[in-house]
């Protein structure tokens, strides 16, 4: 229902439409994906990839485990991702130290994530999925929705634990977690959401036009 084109909430906020694909490709929280800079978007080996790092005193990373590289999704790709980021960050003549969704830093310019969500949870509960008493679905839903999909698809909970930022279960699955960029990679482009495509055909056009 969010992504759903008959709302045209996205047509004027760009910002939380791809704040909420990146939790929902990457089981990012709620301050991780808020709270990126340009430089969060990377190439490494070949590899389109978000970091989450601790490298400013806004970003709040819940666990050691949080604190990761994690290869861009290929339906997140195509949705044209990278090249959104690429033209704003140009056309705002932005360093990578800047953050992307600037709504992070308050109208008195002091930085706070809660005012960056504050309009997209406003929408959800206009739209039904989201109550005033906080229950039913919210932004963290796109984590959970991340986790169980990844789950359905078949990938391995050791490599669940690397997209999602978790700590291993056991001593086991913590060590023994350290893949490659590329074995992440195979894994997270199986996290697909077939059933969102018409709707994402869309929005790609949409994003298309901006910056």
């Amino acid at each position: 229902q969010i992504f759903d084109p008959k709302f045209s909430y996205f047509e004027r906020h760009p910002d939380e439409f791809w704040t909420t694909l990146i939790a929902l490709f990457t089981g990012a929280r709620l301050n991780a994906a808020t709270t990126l800079q340009y430089g969060d978007i990377t190439r490494v080996d070949g590899i389109d990839c978000i970091q989450f790092v601790r490298n400013h005193n806004v970003k709040h990373l819940k666990t050691a485990a949080s604190e990761r590289i994690v290869p861009i999704p290929s339906q997140l790709l195509q949705l044209g991702f990278v090249d959104y980021i690429k033209r704003k960050q140009q056309k705002m003549s932005a360093s990578d130290y800047d953050f992307i969704f600037p709504r992070c830093r308050t109208i008195s310019g002091e930085f706070n994530n809660k005012y960056a969500v504050r309009g997209i949870l406003l929408f959800f509960r206009k739209i039904g999925v989201k109550t005033k008493s906080g229950d039913m679905h919210d932004f963290h839903s796109f984590r959970k929705n991340a986790s169980l999909r990844l789950q359905e698809v078949g990938v391995l909970s050791a490599y669940i634990n690397d997209i999602i930022g978790w700590e291993g279960k056991n001593t086991m699955e913590q060590s023994y977690s350290n893949h490659t960029l590329a074995q992440i990679k195979t894994q997270v482009d199986k996290l697909r959401y077939d059933f969102l495509q018409p709707h994402f055909d869309k929005w790609k056009g949409v994003m298309s036009q901006l910056y």
